[in-house]
């Protein structure tokens, strides 16, 4: 998904913002490095906010969490990161780095939940 709905086209074309050179430049590339997405965990602990995610074929950073928890309604660990742009396809798998542990993690589609809205009939 492009980010130019967060910056209008004026402050684009004057580059009226800070890092406008870089964002103006991989805005017209399409070059995004990275992707975010949707993980769940296996049961265990749920990976949290700055933990890194490791390929565990090559063992490289390939991303980080940047928010995680326990899910009442699905009973699993769920949450979001941004990944290398390779890795987040459905159903990609690879570990979160605990430090002392590791666990494997599996990129999901969000919503996690369906939404179920109730609209009344005119």
């Amino acid at each position: 998904m492009s980010n130019t709905r967060f910056i209008a086209k004026r402050r684009r074309e004057t580059l009226g913002f800070p890092g406008a050179e870089k964002v103006v430049e991989q805005l017209k590339s399409k070059k995004w490095m990275k992707q975010r997405v949707g993980l769940v965990s296996e049961p265990g602990r749920a990976p949290r906010s700055h933990l890194p995610l490791i390929d565990p074929l090559d063992k490289c950073a390939i991303g980080f969490v940047t928010s995680g928890c326990p899910s009442p309604c699905l009973n699993q660990n769920i949450a979001m990161a941004y990944v290398d742009k390779p890795y987040a396809k459905v159903g990609t798998q690879f570990v979160v780095d605990f430090g002392a542990k590791q666990a494997k993690v599996t990129v999901t589609k969000m919503p996690f939940v369906p939404t179920k809205y109730y609209t009344k009939a005119s």
